[in-house]
């Protein structure tokens, strides 16, 4: 046989030789391209409905807000609390659902009933069945998804518990949810969406019998239900800008130590803020709340802390209704009280 068709043969050996090497070379790649991408999103998979979940599958890896944090909560508690409200919702599947999405995600089940609140004013009797399955409007509208309950309030509570991390110090937990400050997002577009949500959540732990929940860790709200903002601090008036803020409530209405002090003061009779308590706070601010109908159990000396029950709202003094004019001195000028609470 000649050199000539040695080399030949040899040279053709080589040349399927390589490409066989080069074809299984690109298969390894495009094998390692594909595999790793897959192999960092099987945590987030939904396997029983191959689905992706839109922030992962458990809450460990999330840091959610103490104010907001998970309690329990018995069924029958929400159920009767959703009856008085004549909603659609006040059913044992839908309790649990909260109950059990709140567990796995750090969140509080009655935030997840007050958000239902602010989205669909708590299902009324005769919602849409489409609508009790999904009333935390996931992924846009409870339109655009057919999910049973129990898997909506999963991605609700998944939702929050994203949402609460990066919340910078003093921010409010459920402002932070839809905050445009929020570089994971926002739960809802509209700017307000927290405080119809807050709202309803005061107004279920307070029917609950919980504490008083702090903000920023050191702050209640004077009033946890039922009220409005009828007067601002700084609204011009006849006797010039107004030195606190007004909240309009019922008569009789339960108000709250907004923040760690000291009573300092119980007047009876002012012409102008009526029966009105001092609290000289350990943060060095002055509280005070007039127009107070009577006083809670408490007395000139007493120590009390954020969310201690302090006296009772009225109309007393100068009036027109029954309302809580809750003022803040700080360095002996008065400021917004309200910014302390956001």
């Amino acid at each position: 046989m000649s050199d000539s068709i040695l080399v030949r043969g040899a040279s053709r050996f080589i040349k399927r030789k390589a490409g066989k090497l080069m074809a299984t070379g690109i298969l390894a790649l495009l094998s390692v391209i594909f595999f790793i991408p897959l192999f960092f999103l099987i945590p987030f998979l939904d396997i029983n409905n191959k689905e992706m979940l839109p922030g992962g599958s458990g809450g460990a890896a999330f840091v959610v807000a103490e104010e907001i944090a998970f309690q329990e909560i018995k069924p029958q508690f929400i159920i009767d609390w959703l009856q008085r409200c004549n909603s659609a919702l006040a059913t044992m599947e839908f309790a649990n659902a909260c109950i059990e999405a709140g567990r796995k995600y750090n969140v509080n089940p009655l935030l997840l009933v007050a958000i239902t609140g602010q989205e669909q004013s708590f299902c009324p009797a005769g919602s849409p069945a489409a609508m009790l399955r999904n009333p935390w409007n996931t992924f846009g509208s409870w339109q655009n998804t057919d999910h049973p309950v129990e898997k909506s309030a999963m991605y609700a509570a998944e939702c929050i518990a994203r949402l609460s991390g990066g919340r910078p110090e003093g921010f409010h937990p459920v402002a932070w949810l839809n905050s445009t400050d929020n570089k994971g997002g926002m739960y809802a577009t509209d700017p307000d969406w927290w405080k119809g949500v807050s709202a309803f959540f005061r107004e279920l732990r307070t029917d609950h019998g919980d504490p008083a929940p702090l903000i920023a860790g050191k702050f209640a709200s004077p009033i946890q239900t039922g009220y409005f903002i009828s007067s601002s601090f700084g609204e011009m008036r006849s006797t010039g800008p107004h030195t606190g803020v007004d909240f309009a409530c019922p008569l009789g209405t339960p108000i709250y130590a907004m923040a760690d002090g000291v009573i300092s003061g119980l007047v009876q009779g002012d012409p102008i803020g009526g029966n009105e308590v001092f609290v000289s706070g350990t943060d060095g601010r002055t509280y005070a709340y007039l127009h107070c109908s009577h006083f809670a159990a408490v007395q000139v000396g007493q120590a009390v802390k954020a969310g201690d029950m302090i006296a009772y709202v009225g109309s007393t003094g100068r009036s027109t209704g029954p309302h809580l004019h809750l003022g803040v001195k700080e360095n002996g000028r008065w400021i917004d009280g309200l910014k302390l609470l956001k």
